[in-house]
C-alpha cells in the first residue's frame, strides 16, 4: 500500500487533508486559516505598537506627575526659608530691644525676665501675629 500512497499524484483525492495523509505530508493549509494567520499577525503588530504608545503615554504621566511633586517640594523649601528668615529676623529684633532696654536699665536685673520675654514671643505669640502669612 505504501508503493501505492507514493505513486498516487497529489490532489488525488478530493479532501486536501485525506491526500496529505496518505502521502504522509503535512495537509495544506486553506485560504481562510491562512488569512486568519496574517490576520492574527497583523493584529500582534498593531497591538505592540498600542502597548508601546500607552507606556509612553504613561512614561510621560509619572514624569509629569514627579515634575509637579519637585515643584510643590521647591515651594515649601521656600516657604521654610523664609518662616526661618521671618524668625531670625523676630528674634534678632527681640534680642537688640532687650539689649537697649537692659542698658537703659542696668541697675535693674532683668535677665529672668529677658528669657522669659524670648520664650513667650517664640513659643507662643507667633501664631498671633500672624508668622505664617
Amino acid at each position: 500500500m505504501e508503493n501505492t500512497a507514493e505513486a498516487l499524484p497529489e490532489g488525488f483525492f478530493d479532501d486536501p487533508e485525506v491526500d496529505a495523509k496518505v502521502r504522509k505530508v503535512d495537509a495544506p493549509k486553506d485560504h481562510l486559516d491562512k488569512e486568519w494567520e496574517e490576520f492574527q499577525k497583523e493584529m500582534r503588530q498593531v497591538s505592540t505598537v498600542s502597548e508601546a504608545i500607552v507606556a509612553k503615554e504613561e512614561e510621560e504621566g509619572r514624569l509629569d506627575r514627579q515634575i509637579d511633586e519637585i515643584d510643590e517640594q521647591i515651594e515649601c523649601y521656600r516657604r521654610i526659608e523664609h518662616l526661618r528668615n521671618r524668625k531670625d529676623f523676630l528674634h534678632n529684633t527681640l534680642m537688640d530691644t532687650i539689649e537697649r532696654n537692659s542698658s537703659k536699665h542696668e541697675e535693674d536685673d532683668i535677665g529672668g525676665d529677658d528669657e522669659e520675654i524670648l520664650s513667650t514671643m517664640l513659643t507662643h505669640s507667633w501664631r498671633e501675629k500672624g508668622v505664617f502669612h
